[in-house]
């Protein structure tokens, strides 16, 4: 929630700060461009099928900048939808501040979950007095058969 509202909070709490600090630079600057070339806001609005996606996906664009997108609507930011170049870049511009926000709210806990598997990764085994563990299965030769056995089950569950 902190991540969607704030650019960049995410990767900040999970102890990241030059990535946090260049993702809220990277949506504010892109968001910021977007208002001085004076681009539109999106509403929902519905009628046939292509202006409901185009609109809503508009919204939810733009609502996914997070604070910046309330403070614009807050202050009575209310450009209304003009032909020109400069325009469309600016609504462009706004709508992929929102969606730059919202792939840098999926990534924290992808980068969590990856950081959590190297660690897990690099730990020693535990030693458990066997003096074989850690020995190929194939260099042992009573447990040769039941290696190959769940070797195969693990193709067949595979397919």
């Amino acid at each position: 929630m902190l991540a969607w509202l704030i650019p960049g909070a995410g990767h900040a709490l999970l102890k990241r700060p030059g990535r946090g600090a260049l993702i809220a630079a990277s949506v504010t600057v892109m968001y910021l461009l977007g208002l001085m070339m004076r681009g539109a806001l999106f509403s929902p609005q519905s009628g046939d099928l292509l202006t409901t996606v185009i609109y809503y996906g508009g919204f939810f664009g733009n609502l996914m900048s997070g604070i910046l997108y309330f403070l614009s609507v807050w202050l009575g930011y209310a450009q209304p939808d003009m032909a020109g170049h400069v325009h469309d870049y600016g609504t462009k511009f706004l709508v992929g501040a929102g969606l730059l926000n919202l792939l840098a709210m999926v990534e924290p806990p992808v980068a969590r979950m990856r950081s959590r598997r190297l660690k897990a990764r690099a730990q020693p085994a535990q030693s458990d007095g066997c003096p074989r563990r850690g020995v190929p299965p194939s260099s042992n030769p009573l447990r040769s058969d039941i290696f190959s056995l769940h070797q195969g089950s693990r193709i067949w569950s595979a397919l």
